[in-house]
């Protein structure tokens, strides 16, 4: 397999470092504590509640997302 990219650690540990070979650089936080508030954003809504029993079956439906309503 070849990659078009190499990928490195931050030196704080915060993120990754990729480079594409035609030379754009970006960044991607890993730290634990930002996924839940980055899911919201990309989602743009709570789950359901149909998903969050898929997802998380026999814990109480609760919002994750505190800026958009309670899902259906």
């Amino acid at each position: 397999m070849t990659t078009d990219a190499s990928i490195s650690y931050l030196p704080d540990s915060s993120g990754l470092l990729i480079a594409a070979k035609d030379g754009t650089t970006w960044t991607v936080n890993t730290r634990l504590s930002t996924w839940a508030s980055r899911a919201c954003t990309v989602a743009g809504r709570n789950l359901t509640r149909q998903e969050w029993q898929q997802f998380f079956p026999g814990s109480a439906y609760r919002v994750t997302c505190p800026k958009w309503p309670a899902g259906t």
